[in-house]
């Protein structure tokens, strides 16, 4: 079965410190492995200085998400988001497949679940249920 990797990235509010985003960030990624998700990791950079290797850079607001590109994952992986953001008010979520961008913040649930539906099958062709 075919696979899609998309990011998702939580924006840093002006009141979050770095340690705030990185405790927020590994409580996403902890309930996020409780769904059918083959990887998930954080966002990791070579930190280069005079170049050198000097080993990885964590970027805590951006998390690498594998999955099943099948119709029922994706659905259960949108809904998960929706519900994340409506308990972390406020919050607002980036998702990038393809170098494609989608910001959901401030819209309905209903609202939301159908921006994502039409951006994800724009970019992967899955027709969700």
């Amino acid at each position: 079965m075919d696979e899609i990797s998309l990011h998702l990235m939580l924006r840093k509010d002006e009141y979050d410190s770095d340690s705030d985003l990185a405790k927020l960030s590994q409580q996403l990624m902890s309930e996020l492995q409780n769904l059918k998700i083959k990887k998930i990791d954080h966002l990791r950079k070579e930190n280069l200085i005079n170049g050198t290797k000097a080993g990885d850079v964590i970027s805590w607001e951006t998390l690498i998400i594998t999955l099943a590109a099948s119709g029922g994952v994706i659905s259960t992986l949108i809904n998960f988001i929706l519900g994340w953001i409506k308990r972390n008010e406020g919050r607002t979520v980036i998702l990038e497949l393809n170098g494609n961008k989608l910001e959901v913040t401030g819209l309905s649930s209903d609202e939301q679940k159908e921006l994502i539906e039409t951006w994800l099958k724009r970019n992967t062709g899955i027709l969700l249920k």
